[in-house]
């Protein structure tokens, strides 16, 4: 039963890794958030929401990267 797991080991190292990744860059951006609000010369909320924005942007063009991907 185990040796049929271990083909799979590699992609769940990478996955795994992916997931850190993503979430110490969300933590990044929180302790940089009021230098980002400061330098732009806005709200400490607003800039959090600018930030949400543009998260939310770049999970929506990656889906799009994988669709147009799919279809060639």
């Amino acid at each position: 039963m185990t040796g049929k797991l271990l083909p799979h080991r590699p992609l769940l190292l990478v996955l795994t890794g992916c997931a850190f990744l993503l979430g110490t860059g969300e933590i990044v951006i929180a302790g940089l958030l009021p230098e980002i609000a400061a330098e732009l010369g806005i709200s400490l909320p607003l800039a959090g929401a600018l930030i949400s924005v543009f998260l939310v942007a770049a999970f929506d063009a990656a889906g799009a990267r994988r669709e147009i991907g799919a279809l060639r």
